[in-house]
């Protein structure tokens, strides 16, 4: 009978401490989500110029005024919308940076090759936003999607890779503009090692200044012609 009692008493020890800790576990993940919901709300109000609504039109026409026509690149217009609104950045930027890095040609290789450590094989920067393959292997890895070789040169995936990729140098880079378009030329590395060029931030802050020029933002954020 004693024996019986034992093991009544730890069976009910064992499921009163199940419970304070099934109860304890939801109040502390509660604590979190709330904590992470205010964290993203605090980062989305410090983010620097995001634009709230952008309409395809609107890029396509800034596309067409700052000298991508050759390249048609305004038929991109819908995926730089898209991967902006899904990243949170401010399209001009990427249209911007895309001037700088490629200027609208999907086709481009460049010129430097960068030399990876302990490997003889050396790499260009490819497509639009100048992707490097290294660089295009670890964004495929963070978005759970395929890599292969010649992906960079299409449009639309070099694109959507590159917009996440200059969204993480502004996570990583506190959403500092400026260092986050150095980081995404120079990486995060070569910024900490005073690589990060000038000559490309003012590059790029003056084809962003002239995209701006191009718009006037109304209350809501949306672009509109002038």
């Amino acid at each position: 009978m004693g024996e019986f009692k034992a093991k009544n008493g730890l069976f009910l020890f064992l499921f009163v401490c199940v419970i304070l800790c099934t109860v304890g576990f939801s109040v502390v993940t509660l604590g979190l989500r709330n904590d992470i919901s205010q964290l993203n709300t605090e980062f989305k109000l410090r983010r620097p110029g995001i634009t709230v609504c952008t309409t395809r039109d609107s890029v396509r026409h800034a596309l067409s005024k700052v000298g991508c026509v050759k390249h048609r690149v305004d038929g991109y217009a819908i995926t730089i919308v898209n991967s902006c609104r899904d990243f949170k950045v401010d399209w001009k930027w990427i249209v911007a940076q895309m001037r700088r890095e490629s200027y609208f040609n999907p086709s481009i290789r460049s010129s430097i090759k960068t030399q990876l450590k302990g490997d003889k094989k050396k790499e260009y920067a490819c497509g639009l936003l100048q992707i490097k393959p290294s660089t295009g292997k670890e964004i495929a890895r963070d978005l759970n999607e395929k890599y292969y070789d010649g992906i960079l040169f299409d449009g639309v995936t070099n694109i959507r890779w590159g917009v996440y990729y200059f969204a993480k140098r502004m996570l990583v880079q506190q959403y500092d503009i400026e260092n986050a378009v150095k980081a995404y030329n120079a990486g995060d590395g070569g910024l900490l090692q005073g690589k990060g060029s000038e000559t490309h931030w003012q590059a790029v802050f003056e084809n962003y200044s002239n995209i701006c020029q191009l718009f006037s933002e109304v209350e809501n954020g949306t672009p509109t012609a002038k």
